[in-house]
């Protein structure tokens, strides 16, 4: 495993037999790790998973049920809690629930946003910190462009990612450009 990447909150927790070096642990079996959501109401709870599930990041070798298990709290049955175990049994027998991914592109500006402002928060905060010390960098330390380089399907994607607000960035890739808006969630 790669990465592992969850955030607990006051509604949503979870574990993980995951070793610091990435491993799984010696007993995990197949079910290397639980999550758990509480909420006021069911669909607050249910909601709740969702949202966590869509933020849990897992990388490695291995295919995960995620995708398909946000489908599955996403399935009208499940929310108006109209199903049993054979109704998962059909359902996982007639292949109905097939998890959608987005679509490349969508996937491509969304991590590019992602990796430009960690790069560029973090190197205005560095700048910060200097002059806080009473060091002066030169200008061009900080940087409202990034270049971001991506990898899906063993096809390479180069974006130039660039700032033009505190919740906006334009992103150009093979002479086209597109500007987007984000919203940190944190």
């Amino acid at each position: 495993m790669e990465e592992l990447n969850f955030r607990s909150s006051k509604n949503v927790w979870g574990y993980f037999s995951v070793l610091t070096s990435g491993g799984l642990h010696e007993f995990a079996d197949s079910q290397f790790g639980h999550c758990f959501s509480w909420g006021e109401t069911r669909d607050d709870a249910r909601n709740n998973m969702v949202l966590a599930l869509k933020e849990l990041s897992i990388r490695g070798d291995f295919r995960t049920t995620v995708e398909y298990l946000i489908g599955l709290l996403q399935n009208t049955d499940f929310i108006d809690n109209d199903f049993d175990t054979a109704w998962l049994d059909a359902l996982i027998a007639s292949h109905v629930q097939q998890a959608e991914k987005p679509e490349v592109h969508l996937g491509i500006a969304v991590s590019s946003v992602l990796i430009a402002e960690t790069q560029i928060v973090n190197s205005f905060q560095g700048f910060q910190s200097s002059l806080e010390r009473g060091q002066v960098l030169p200008a061009n330390a900080l940087n409202d462009t990034v270049e971001v380089e991506l990898i899906h399907e063993n096809k390479k994607y180069l974006v130039s990612a660039t700032r033009c607000g505190p919740e906006s960035y334009f992103l150009s890739m093979n002479q086209g450009g597109v500007r987007v808006e984000f919203h940190n969630l944190n």
